[in-house]
């Protein structure tokens, strides 16, 4: 079976990062350090991009002129219509 290849990249520090090129060194596995914290970024951007479609589905949800109501155990949509005062409140929060 053949060995599966390693990945590789090399990345060079500016002197203004020396802290963190020193920091990087000292961890047992260089490597495996820059691929966890970089994981952890990857996954906040995915959950940031999450939340912004959250926010565009419900932008959009009360563009249409229905209420949300939210309660303590889950938050509901309705189909009531707002009345002029809410559209307009919205209108000038977006």
């Amino acid at each position: 079976m053949k060995e599966e290849r390693k990945l590789r990249i090399s990345i060079s520090f500016r002197t203004e990062y020396r802290h963190l090129y020193d920091h990087v060194i000292k961890q047992a596995n260089s490597s495996d350090y820059i691929c966890r914290v970089l994981q952890k970024d990857y996954e906040r951007k995915q959950s940031e991009k999450s939340l912004e479609e959250k926010i565009e589905e419900l932008l959009a949800f009360l563009s249409k002129g229905e209420k949300l109501i939210i309660n303590n155990d889950t938050t509901k949509l309705m189909s009531d219509r707002l009345d002029e005062e809410e559209i307009e409140l919205i209108n000038e929060l977006f």
